[in-house]
């Protein structure tokens, strides 16, 4: 048999078997998600309300542990996994537990909330505005009550990072193809077109490869864009949801997201306009006029 087909065929059974582990993999991963999910979903008191008195409490830690384990299990795989199969869904899971009022899973949730957040790989912008915009929605559709005061603490985190090896490159790109033109111009007026065509085809090879660096730029700036203005909207919201429950009477306290607002919204100032920064001082004197009417005797009922 011809060495060349030989070769393909033993490459392709290797393609088989890496495509089949990949199939199985993926199958056994959806499996794994699917037992956690459930297992993050245990009521302990009705899964213990025929048992003995005796077995009782014993059993109820156990299936409490491993709800908490569970969504601990979801929290890593996206801190450590988070370009992998069915994140969305996976994010989605823990988001809905920022309210939780079990403190373990609250808190191990906004943890790993404050590390999406944190992270600089400039491939996961996409994903930080999932994070984000998931947020947005738990915090439009939930009470705060329970969530973890510093909880908007983490909006702070997010660095716009400009590469610097890409902006260097298209810079130098830029030198280049402008010293490329001046020798192609040179070489035209002195009637060398077979150096001219090189010289040519090597200029728009590199404004092809510098267009190529410009579109990864330009891709990250719109998600630092999107990022910001998803940002500026969970802050709003907070604002607003807290004015409208104190016009319609039903705020007896702050909430406890509303320190993270107040104390962000500045470091997001340049992003906005003159006319919102007004709106936004009246907005935190109202507040904190209505908050003294309501608590007389608190003379300072936030530290800011």
């Amino acid at each position: 048999m011809d060495t060349g087909e030989q070769a393909g065929k033993k490459l392709s059974k290797e393609v088989k078997s890496l495509r089949e582990y990949e199939t199985h993999l993926l199958v056994s991963y959806k499996q794994y998600l699917s037992i956690l999910e459930r297992l993050s979903k245990l009521k302990p008191a009705a899964l213990v309300a025929k048992v003995s008195e005796m077995k009782r409490e014993r059993l109820s830690r156990a299936y409490t542990r491993l709800r908490q384990l569970a969504v601990s299990c979801f929290c890593q795989l996206l801190e450590r996994q988070p370009h992998f199969n069915y994140r969305m869904n996976i994010l989605q899971t823990v988001m809905s537990k920022l309210p939780s009022q079990e403190t373990v899973i609250r808190k191990r949730v906004t943890d790993c909330l404050f590390f999406l957040v944190r992270h600089t790989d400039q491939s996961l912008l996409d994903f930080k505005v999932d994070v984000l915009k998931e947020l947005q929605k738990v915090l439009a559709s939930k009470s705060h009550e329970h969530m973890q005061s510093n909880l908007l603490d983490c909006l702070v985190l997010h660095l716009i990072i400009v590469d610097e090896d890409k902006a260097k490159a298209i810079a130098d790109s830029t030198m280049k193809s402008q010293q490329l033109h001046d020798q192609m111009n040179k070489l035209r007026r002195k009637g060398k077109l077979k150096a001219y065509k090189e010289i040519k085809g090597e200029m728009l090879a590199e404004v092809k490869a510098a267009d190529a660096i410009g579109l990864d730029l330009s891709k990250a700036g719109e998600y630092n864009n999107e990022i910001i203005k998803v940002v500026l909207s969970i802050y709003f919201a907070v604002l607003k949801r807290q004015s409208n429950e104190g016009v319609s009477g039903t705020a007896d306290k702050g909430s406890p997201l509303l320190r993270s607002v107040f104390l962000g919204l500045p470091q997001f100032t340049q992003f906005i306009n003159i006319e919102i920064v007004f709106d936004l001082v009246n907005v935190l004197r109202e507040y904190l006029t209505f908050e003294l009417e309501q608590n007389p005797r608190r003379v300072n009922p936030y530290q800011i």
